[in-house]
């Protein structure tokens, strides 16, 4: 064994001699034989000291980086190269560790070093550079401003530099020094954002306990941490910004804007994330803040339904539910710039989220029926999901207007032609092309077995056997819009794992609305509609049967 050591100690003093480090091909060849000596050394590691300079050092650990990863800053590095690590690793095991230069007394703060190299990409590296680079008391900052202890703050495995630093006296908020203030140019995010933005749990948590501002805005866009964790999907991290804040006394600025005017609020929304809304509003958010646009948090749980199967009043209900208990009354008929109430709900087919607004006194007397290209938008979140949400589209559409009709709202000819044409634009009562009829006969003994409910006490079966004025007395357009959102389309349930959810929705549209629906001419084709098309063509009913009034709307005239 030690004739190993002193064999590979023989051989990396031969490989410095030889090398002339003002060529870079020289350099290069080095890097690969030190690495390839490194990689295959036995015993005792060397003291590094004894056989390369710190300057030679420093070039090793900074250009190698370069050169086995392709990364620069602000370039993608080619993690799947373990070269640069096992170097890192070497020269780490080896017990070397920096020695800055002195410079009228003090080691000189703006220094590039391998950390800001390589740690902004590879991050997999940093917790072994800062064993080389183990002076907490000297936070080194490159000519971005980004510093050592941002760096740290990049991955959960350095919780423990973080905290070294802190207890050397670090600002956890690491504001930027006076020289580069002068650089408009130059934003470095602020550390808590930095680790927020990774969903860096522990780092997080320690910058907030040793004292970083949960409130500090970005220089970038004016975001807060708020704003970060409310749309980081991560449950975990957003108790722990809460729980941490309200058991140090801090408070936060749950209502703060950034520069496009959004508050946490609006993003928690927007992103569907339900535990940090809810987080929001028990700790005293505006449940009727306005965004730069006008849009208030009930205008974005009315905008869409980003899950196709969860109930769509969620977020409205939880929404009236938290801010009834705050006495916080929240405003439902509230304008935006663009002059649209939460009622735009009608337009993004969210057929609970209207019963909702209209129990909580939304004034139907200024309702305006949506048009037609209201519905286009409203559509385009289902557009590529068409084979799945048809019959959720469909029935939702349905189920709001029969609501709507049922709350005293009049609904005319122009609001039919409106439906009409959009079912027809869409093909909304088209079966998919690859449809076959006998794959329906050979699977009704698996729906049968499968016992597939509508509604308590009517199977999937049984309603494709129901006579027209049977099916119309016995089941609802929101009985449809439930069984669409529950049980036909949702790809992650058990009993449809094998059944045909394509077909499932062609075979029900017969009995929702009728037939073929081709939009050559609107009209004539919206009259055409009927709740079974298997009727013959003299007892076709009107778009009023399709839409469940009783009187009859001639679109042709």
């Amino acid at each position: 064994m030690a004739e190993d050591v002193q064999d590979c100690l023989k051989k990396l003093k031969e490989l410095r001699e030889e090398v002339n480090w003002n060529i870079e091909k020289e350099r290069r060849n080095f890097f690969d034989r030190f690495h390839q000596l490194a990689s295959g050394w036995h015993g005792q590691l060397p003291n590094l000291r004894d056989i390369l300079s710190n300057e030679e050092i420093e070039c090793l650990l900074m250009e190698s980086y370069v050169y086995y990863t392709g990364g620069e800053a602000g370039n993608d590095a080619d993690i799947t190269d373990d070269r640069y690590e096992e170097v890192v690793e070497f020269v780490a095991r080896s017990g070397y560790k920096d020695e800055p230069n002195v410079v009228e007394g003090r080691p000189p703060l703006l220094r590039t070093t391998a950390i800001h190299r390589a740690g902004k990409l590879y991050h997999c590296v940093i917790h072994e550079l800062f064993e080389i680079y183990d002076r907490y008391d000297l936070n080194y900052s490159d000519e971005s401003g980004v510093t050592h202890f941002h760096i740290a703050c990049l991955d959960d495995h350095c919780v423990d530099v973080v905290k070294r630093f802190l207890e050397h006296g670090q600002d956890p908020d690491c504001p930027p020094r006076e020289e580069w203030q002068k650089k408009p140019a130059v934003v470095v995010e602020p550390p808590l954002h930095l680790a927020l933005n990774r969903c860096n749990f522990l780092v997080s948590e320690a910058l907030l306990r040793g004292g970083a501002d949960p409130n500090l805005a970005s220089s970038r866009d004016g975001s807060t941490p708020l704003h970060i964790v409310c749309s980081s999907w991560n449950v975990e991290l957003v108790e722990m910004f809460f729980g941490v804040c309200n058991e140090l006394g801090r408070r936060m600025r749950v209502d703060a804007r950034d520069w496009s005017g959004f508050a946490p609020l609006h993003l928690a929304l927007i992103f569907g994330f339900k535990e940090a809304a809810e987080l929001l509003l028990r700790n005293d958010a505006d449940p009727n803040l306005a965004d730069g646009t006008g849009s208030t948090p009930l205008h974005y749980v009315c905008k869409k339904d980003e899950d196709l199967w969860r109930d769509d009043a969620t977020f409205a209900r939880m929404l009236f539910e938290i801010s009834d208990e705050k006495h916080r009354p929240v405003r439902v008929d509230a304008v935006d710039s663009k002059g649209r109430t939460p009622q735009l709900a009608v337009a993004t087919f969210l057929p609970n989220v209207v019963d909702l607004l209209l129990d909580r006194g939304a004034d139907l007397s200024t309702f305006v029926f949506p048009t037609e290209s209201q519905l286009d938008r409203g559509f385009q979140e289902y557009e590529n999901k068409l084979d799945r949400c048809r019959l959720r589209v469909i029935s939702a559409a349905l189920a709001i207007v029969e609501n709507l009709e049922k709350r005293g709202y009049e609904l005319d000819r122009r609001n039919a032609l409106t439906i009409a044409t959009f079912f027809a634009k869409h093909e909304l009562f088209e079966k998919p092309r690859d449809f076959q009829e006998r794959r329906w006969r050979a699977s009704d003994e698996e729906f049968k077995a499968k016992k597939l409910t509508i509604k308590p006490g009517l199977t999937l079966l049984d309603l494709i056997r129901l006579r027209p004025e049977e099916e119309a007395r016995r089941v609802s357009y929101m009985d449809y819009y439930e069984f669409a959102r529950h049980r036909v389309l949702s790809a992650d349930k058990r009993d449809l794992r094998r059944a045909p959810r394509r077909d499932n929705s062609a075979r029900i549209l017969p009995t929702l609305g009728a037939g073929l629906f081709l939009g050559a001419d609107a009209p004539s084709t919206a009259d055409s509609l009927l709740r079974d098309d298997r009727r013959e063509a003299d007892e076709r009913g009107s778009v009023s049967r399709l839409l469940g009034r009783s009187a009859k709307l001639d679109l042709r005239r």
